[in-house]
């Protein structure tokens, strides 16, 4: 009679220790270098987050918002750098601080108040912001005082192409901290291209070259001086009622009212607040005299228990329009050299400035762009223009008016 042993596979003891020590040296590998990256991610944070809001402050400060100079502080709070309004930190207006997060890792030392003149736009400090890492590494943030009173912060900004596909490419250099922004927008690293010799710009049909169609603005309506064709495009939308963002669609009357991106009694089918891309190019020639309007409208669910998948289950909550009489004070349009509107987004919404960020000159705080073209800015949530829910970008289009 034979017997047969049947061995199970398994690990010997050696095996599994020499598993466990594999596992602990690796692990005792990366924890040092994922807490290098953490410590240099708040390095990056840190320098970001003050960068902005001095250059923040030299915007507030060049437009005279609220008719007051404004600085930004880097020890005013713990772990808060703090934009204030108002010729110093201690004599500011506090209802008007904004609050930028420096992690509680890095140490901030040297110039730690930076205030700039109303108007000019120039600082009263110069010096350097140095920014210290647990692990000793460390970034700078020097401002000077140039001669035509500019703020250069070294590292911090990029050369970049505005449009540079479209109808208006140009260079501008931006800080580092906003090319998020203007990369939403299409914008791209580096100057724009030049044609090469006998080549044509193929954006030349549109660029400001004096050949556009001039064009008035009676109200809210745009009436071009010549023949024309236009492009209508959204910059961006953003209303929302507690946590769900409300639909908002739109129209526009050049020989009748047309619905460029569906229509506009379809909430769902038509949502231009949806973060998509939306451009809408004028099929015909228009000749010189025919009027052009705008309308939007904003929505709300019927009853709160609706999911908001079904058109039918919205119901129009406001609706303005460019031609109304009296003019609408819920629509502000904007034109070359015109002032930014500083309105921030209600609950932490995307500004208006986020929205046209590609045609803000920073050195001046105007609009660049165009001459023929406008930017309408709609409130679409509230009649309360005084109150902090009326922040003018529920629905930002620019129009574009082209030669026939």
């Amino acid at each position: 009679m034979h017997r047969f042993t049947f061995r199970r596979p398994g690990f010997t003891a050696i095996e599994l220790l020499l598993a466990i020590g594999l596992i602990t040296i690796s692990a005792g590998m990366s924890v040092p270098v994922y807490r290098q990256y953490l410590i240099r991610s708040d390095l990056e944070i840190a320098r970001q987050n003050i960068s902005q809001g001095i250059q923040r402050a030299k915007f507030l400060s060049q437009v005279a918002m609220n008719d007051s100079a404004w600085g930004f502080s880097t020890d005013a709070l713990p772990g808060r750098g703090v934009l204030f309004m108002g010729d110093s930190f201690a004599t500011r207006e506090s209802d008007f601080d904004e609050e930028y997060s420096i992690p509680p890792t890095i140490a901030v030392a040297g110039l730690t108040e930076v205030r700039f003149e109303k108007i000019s736009g120039r600082p009263i400090e110069s010096g350097t912001i140095t920014l210290t890492a647990l692990n000793g590494e460390q970034r700078t943030i020097a401002v000077n005082i140039g001669d035509d009173g500019t703020v250069s912060i070294p590292e911090d900004w990029i050369e970049i192409c505005i449009d540079p596909y479209g109808t208006n490419p140009r260079t501008i250099s931006v800080p580092d901290s906003l090319w998020e922004v203007y990369e939403d927008q299409g914008a791209i690293i580096g100057a724009c291209g030049t044609p090469e010799e006998g080549e044509e710009s193929s954006s030349s049909s549109s660029a400001p070259s004096g050949n556009d169609p001039e064009f008035e603005i009676d109200g809210d309506t745009v009436t071009p001086t010549e023949d024309f064709t236009c492009e209508i495009r959204i910059l961006g939308a953003a209303i929302t009622s507690g946590s769900t963002n409300l639909p908002v669609t739109m129209q526009v009357k050049i020989s009748g009212w047309e619905d460029p991106f569906g229509s506009w009694n379809l909430p769902v089918d038509a949502n231009v607040n949806d973060g998509q891309a939306h451009v809408y190019d004028c099929s015909d020639l228009y000749s010189a005299g025919t009027q052009i309007d705008l309308r939007a409208k904003s929505w709300e669910k019927k009853s709160w228990w609706y999911s908001g998948s079904s058109n039918s289950h919205w119901t129009t909550l406001m609706s303005q329009s460019t031609d109304a009489v009296p003019h609408s004070d819920n629509i502000r349009a904007l034109r070359n050299g015109d002032l930014v509107p500083d309105v921030p987004g209600m609950s932490n919404q995307s500004s208006i400035e986020d929205f046209v960020a590609q045609y803000i000159n920073l050195s001046t705080g105007t609009m660049q762009m165009a001459d023929n073209q406008v930017i309408y800015l709609f409130e679409l949530g509230t009649n309360n223009l005084n109150s902090s829910s009326a922040d003018f970008q529920d629905l930002v289009v620019l129009l574009t008016i082209l030669e026939a």
